[in-house]
């Protein structure tokens, strides 16, 4: 196994075809991990469970991103006869199909969070001996090769080793620590761990709450949409690349609610977002590398009193440079 790995360590894409034939010998569960970055923090493995007889997808690791919908693992009832197991797999961008010898078939979707997930390894709980692997680049639908995956510049932020977190940047302490507030639009009380809006729709497409918590901005008990105020996170530095990104959704004003990323010095709104005037979650981003190195806040705006007047936010991912 560690011989086949080393072999195929260099191969790499989202549109490939592998055909591969395994002898598990001792192992239970083995099979190849597909569209695996580089440290192996995403990862889709597709195996064969001797245990029980199921030919799986496991895609617990397939994502970082929290917006991602698609997890868990999916599988079904094969029986090998004894034979070896005889994988052939399609990576056709997001989608991945799968055959065990030919008698069970599995289809899923992969939504990757990282830009490098393009890589292959074999895995086993146990030493299996690879008998054959064959591993071919697909042309796209027009017969011509596929364009490449677009990977933008300095696009990692886990490279650096000097940038930490807002303080409670998804409000996981179930409050409002670490931020600063003027008015009432931004209570502790409007810090909730709740799922749905309007009975059974998850403001989170992905029906997650990264933190467990997030600011919805509508209280009833509280005040409603009546209520204005400001948000603002603490003072940073910017560093990493100078990518931010954040959730956001309420009500649609981009003067009177919205999310702003403000230069402390002279208090300039450098960025600006509002919503859409709906619940659910969008994730927003920010390239604000020209102002790395620079002092900045976040503030969120609510001046608003009619319907609609209110916005909810979450997970405000910005790369903190560590002071030294």
């Amino acid at each position: 196994m560690e011989s086949a790995n080393q072999l195929i360590r260099n191969v790499k894409g989202d549109m490939l075809e592998i055909v591969m034939e395994m002898d598990p010998r001792e192992a239970q569960k083995f099979g190849i991990k597909v569209r695996r970055s580089d440290n192996g923090q995403e990862e889709t493995l597709i195996y064969y469970d001797k245990t029980n007889g199921t030919f799986n997808v496991d895609r617990t690791k397939s994502s970082i991103d929290p917006d991602v919908r698609v997890d868990g693992i999916q599988g079904g009832y094969v029986d090998l006869n004894g034979e070896n197991l005889k994988l052939h797999i399609f990576l056709d961008r997001s989608v991945i199909e799968a055959f065990a010898n030919y008698k069970k078939k599995l289809t899923t979707r992969v939504y990757v969070g990282r830009y490098d997930s393009l890589g292959l390894q074999v895995w086993a709980d146990k030493d299996v001996t690879v008998k054959s692997m064959e591993v071919w680049e697909m042309n796209a639908l027009t017969g011509q090769p596929a364009a490449p995956v677009d990977v933008p510049k300095n696009w990692d932020n886990s490279v650096y080793t000097d940038i930490t977190d807002l303080p409670n940047h998804d409000f996981a302490t179930g409050d409002l620590t670490g931020w600063i507030t003027e008015g009432d639009a931004f209570q502790d009380v409007h810090v909730t761990d709740t799922q749905f809006f309007w009975g059974n729709i998850y403001f989170n497409p992905s029906q997650k709450i990264p933190g467990g918590y997030h600011l919805w901005g509508f209280n009833e008990q509280a005040g409603g949409d009546s209520l204005t105020g400001t948000l603002q996170s603490q003072n940073f530095i910017l560093g990493g690349n100078g990518k931010i990104n954040f959730l956001v959704s309420g009500g649609r004003d981009i003067d009177k609610l919205y999310v702003a990323l403000v230069r402390a010095s002279d208090g300039k709104e450098l960025f600006k977002e509002t919503a859409t005037n709906y619940e659910e979650y969008q994730r927003k981003i920010w390239d604000a590398s020209n102002y790395i190195g620079e002092e900045l806040y976040i503030k969120v705006v609510d001046q608003s009193t009619g319907g609609f007047g209110h916005l909810n936010v979450d997970d405000f991912n910005v790369p903190v440079q560590v002071k030294k």
